[in-house]
């Protein structure tokens, strides 16, 4: 098994956003299976169960849109994608409990009944739009698991912008420079702490 690596960065607050895409790409959190979809973004991801009902508009599971999020369980291997309210029809349809929602019949998250195991699996997570702009400067403070495919992507496409704003790199406790982020051979999961200056 490949080691896990543990990467801090301090960046400029102009470049913080750029690391949003990370989270729409997907960070991993861990879950028991069976758990509500309610449980798992409110007591695993932390978030306010009135900003969950007023400012995340659309949930997929597993790539299904969510409407209850109650009896919408976890699965091993589960997806958990959030968003703000999307524009246009599409957007009205696949909103959480929308009036358009009967459109989707067919493709809407199947349900459940929350149950209590002991099984835990990894749960690939992403936001979308206005909740990465709302959550992501916190979420990456705290840290996130990450694909070290994901990281190398987004490295590779910003280099020069990273080598320019980031202020300092410490890689399992130590300080290493900037310009040897793009070099190092990663591999497996990668834990990633982003915070701004």
């Amino acid at each position: 098994m490949n080691p896990i690596k543990n990467l801090s960065l301090t960046v400029s607050a102009e470049l913080l956003s750029k690391f949003f895409q990370l989270l729409e790409q997907g960070f991993i959190l861990e879950s028991a299976v069976g758990c509500s979809l309610r449980d798992f973004i409110c007591g695993r991801l932390g978030l306010d169960g009135q900003y969950l009902a007023d400012r995340v508009q659309t949930i997929f599971l597993d790539h299904n849109p969510v409407d209850n999020i109650d009896t919408a369980l976890i699965r091993e291997g589960s997806t958990v994608a959030l968003s703000a309210a999307m524009p246009g029809l599409a957007g009205a349809t696949l909103r959480k409990g929308g009036r358009f929602a009967v459109m989707r019949n067919q493709i809407s998250c199947q349900t459940g009944t929350a149950c209590n195991s002991d099984q835990q699996t990894m749960v690939t997570v992403k936001y979308f739009n206005a909740v990465a702009k709302d959550l992501g400067e916190s979420q990456l403070k705290k840290g996130i698991w990450i694909q070290d495919a994901n990281f190398i992507w987004f490295v590779d496409k910003r280099i020069e912008a990273l080598q320019a704003h980031i202020r300092s790199v410490r890689l399992d406790g130590k300080t290493i420079d900037s310009h040897k982020l793009a070099s190092i051979p990663w591999q497996g999961e990668l834990f990633l702490r982003v915070s701004a200056v």
